[in-house]
């Protein structure tokens, strides 16, 4: 197969619109593939087909470019950004954390370190796919006092999750279900919507966890296979 392993996209039309060997020479050549335009372009050109296409001109324009130098020029499927600071509050760091999970991080964390001089620091990690690696490297820069960030290219394994409307004598309450992956199903309330409940019908949180918890349960045992 001459495409294996590289990245393709429907062109929404019924034609033959890569050969075979065009299909072999760039699967071979190249040595990453990347969004346009996250790269800088050195050289271009253009080749045309002889069939006549309903909606477009066949033409084909193939562009050599290497990574930009304010792009992060990384494979796989997620990427781990880092950076270490160690004149940073607490304080700092939580808004740190905060901003990179609104502004679309997948996780985002701190670690406890000893840097130079022994001074006592942290290692500010995050998760995040591909796509949006160098948008949250600029996040984590911007809302810490670090002046460089380190990254490499993960890849992640996933249950197939899903999202249900549970509902209960204290509303509907959404709740997580991870499944697949010959394991059981794990069911989780968001706690968020839990606790807002809880606030609601003055009872404690962990009583509106147990009801929703058990007709999560049921409704999931009650869903076909």
């Amino acid at each position: 197969m001459c495409l294996k392993g590289v990245p393709t996209f429907d062109a929404g039309i019924e034609a033959e619109l890569v050969t075979p060997t065009g299909a072999a020479i760039v699967a071979t050549v190249a040595q990453a593939f990347v969004p346009w335009p996250s790269f800088s372009a050195e050289r271009s050109g253009w080749g045309r087909g002889t069939r006549e296409l309903p909606d477009r001109p066949n033409a084909l324009r193939a562009i050599l470019g290497c990574p930009s130098s304010n792009e992060l020029a990384v494979q796989g499927t997620h990427v781990v950004l880092e950076t270490n600071v160690d004149d940073m509050s607490g304080e700092l760091a939580a808004h740190a954390i905060r901003e990179l999970i609104g502004a679309g991080a997948l996780d985002a964390w701190a670690s406890p370190i000893t840097m130079k001089k022994g001074r006592p620091a942290l290692t500010l990690s995050v998760l995040v796919e591909r796509a949006q690696a160098t948008e949250l490297s600029e996040v984590l820069l911007r809302e810490t006092s670090s002046i460089g960030v380190r990254y490499y290219a993960v890849d992640r394994f996933e249950r197939q999750r899903r999202i249900l409307q549970v509902q209960t004598r204290f509303g509907v309450i959404p709740v997580k279900v991870s499944e697949g992956s010959n394991a059981p199903a794990q069911i989780k309330p968001e706690f968020d919507a839990c606790a807002e409940a809880a606030r609601a019908a003055g009872v404690p949180v962990r009583e509106v966890l147990m009801e929703v918890t058990r007709s999560a349960v049921e409704q999931v045992r009650g869903l076909p296979e």
